[in-house]
């Protein structure tokens, strides 16, 4: 069976980064007519202000290339509590012009600024665990991540479900047998992707599901 697969780009990858480099960048006309007349099928939004932030005409810029919007990457310093309002802000204003411009489809690729802290960057590739962050800073990174995801899921313009479904016999999940924990992921390249885990004690697991059913009910 043969498989044909649509693959997209990013303004990165024309040298246009959340943080300075050297030189001067291409501008959005370019990078866009470069993607499409590359063959890519997509591509992702770039730096905020990078494409036009008006959904309408960042539309007919995708449109008049025949390119899909897929996601926007946004770093927030998630460490810092301090940082956490801004990111908030900026993810919302994401979310809307993702939405506004190819729908709910769209995801926000929520990344920490970690390319802003010396110690890392000066570092990089031999980071070791003694840059890594403290259990308090790791305790405010999950609660500005968390801060984030329930600010943007409460705008309304995405969709978020947890639910049982009816599976067929044969299905992947379906064959798993008491003890495992089976994940299956759909994914465009590459189609279905399944794994399993054995379980010792299934409580973690069951508590889990419940929270996120909590989480996606407030």
């Amino acid at each position: 069976m043969g498989y044909k697969f649509r693959v997209a780009n990013a303004p990165c990858s024309w040298g246009v980064l959340e943080f300075d480099l050297e030189g001067e960048a291409a501008g959005y006309e370019q990078v866009l007519d470069e993607i499409a007349e590359t063959g890519y099928a997509g591509t992702e939004l770039g730096d905020w202000g990078f494409m036009p932030t008006d959904p309408a005409a960042l539309r007919a810029e995708l449109d008049k290339r025949r390119l899909a919007l897929l996601a926007a990457f946004v770093p927030v310093a998630l460490a810092d509590a301090s940082a956490h309002a801004a990111g908030e802000e900026v993810c919302l204003r994401t979310a809307r012009l993702l939405a506004g411009t190819a729908g709910p489809e769209c995801f926000i690729v929520l990344a920490d600024n970690n390319g802003s802290v010396p110690l890392r960057t000066q570092n990089a590739g031999r980071v070791t665990p003694d840059m890594g962050l403290t259990d308090a800073q790791w305790q405010t990174f999950a609660e500005g991540a968390n801060r984030i995801a329930r600010a943007v899921k409460e705008l309304g313009t995405w969709k978020l479900t947890v639910r049982p479904e009816r599976l067929d016999a044969s299905h992947p999940l379906a064959l798993v047998p008491g003890g495992y924990m089976g994940v299956l992921y759909e994914t465009d390249i590459n189609g279905q992707i399944f794994a399993r885990i054995r379980e010792e004690n299934p409580y973690p697991t069951a508590a889990a599901v419940l929270r996120d059913v909590i989480n996606l009910y407030q």
